[in-house]
């Protein structure tokens, strides 16, 4: 009697191992339809970059994201990010949810990740301030990717964000952060070693110049 009623209660602590994993494990998550529009005029903006980032909690309790994907904005400033099935692997990440991040060149972003229709405002401000903005978007995007097809989608806006800043960049302060945004296309396309060390080769470039102008 005793082992039947041990048996029972393994059952039971396997069926509601299974089923809180089961909430976890979404496999198909459906198309986002959405629009970006300028947060002053309300109107539509053509040619937005939209960045859908998968993100949940995975092993340690880190934040990752298992999926990225880009869509760019039409002329009516409408965006579709398609449908992704999980095809069973990271099952286990707690707490997943898709996070929206809209960019366009010139533009500051004051939307809510949650929330389909995505709002951007025209940046004001100097060089330096806005590339402040800009690594204010390398944090928005930032987190832990493990599958390549991923890494190659987030590339795509960091890219984007080194060639803006590399376009702004005036002062001597301005061009070495360019070179964060350079490391991060990078990181991608080299490996972590490789743009590491390029960085540091640029940098101590940039300070040489520096001091030679000084004189």
């Amino acid at each position: 009697m005793a082992k039947r009623n041990f048996l029972w209660i393994c059952i039971v602590l396997l069926f509601a191992q299974l089923s809180a994993c089961s909430v976890f494990a979404k496999r198909h998550w459906s198309a986002i339809e959405g629009q970006v529009l300028d947060q002053d005029t309300g109107r539509p903006i053509e040619d937005a970059l939209v960045i859908a980032l998968w993100r949940g909690y995975g092993g340690y309790g880190r934040e990752m994201c298992f999926h990225v994907e880009t869509a760019k904005t039409d002329e009516q400033g409408t965006y579709r990010i398609p449908e992704w099935f999980n095809k069973g692997y990271r099952l286990s990440l707690q707490e997943p949810r898709v996070d929206l991040i809209a960019y366009k060149d010139g533009y500051s972003y004051w939307g809510e990740p949650d929330q389909p229709t995505q709002y951007l405002k025209k940046f004001e401000g100097n060089s330096s301030e806005r590339i402040a903005d800009l690594r204010n978007y390398s944090r928005l995007v930032s987190c832990i990717i493990d599958d390549d097809e991923s890494e190659k989608a987030l590339n795509v806006i960091d890219r984007a964000l080194y060639e803006e800043a590399d376009e702004v960049a005036v002062t001597m302060e301005d061009k070495m952060e360019v070179l964060y945004f350079l490391m991060m296309v990078e990181m991608y396309e080299l490996g972590p070693e490789e743009s590491y060390k390029r960085e540091s080769q640029r940098v101590r470039e940039l300070k040489r110049l520096e001091q030679e102008n000084d004189k």
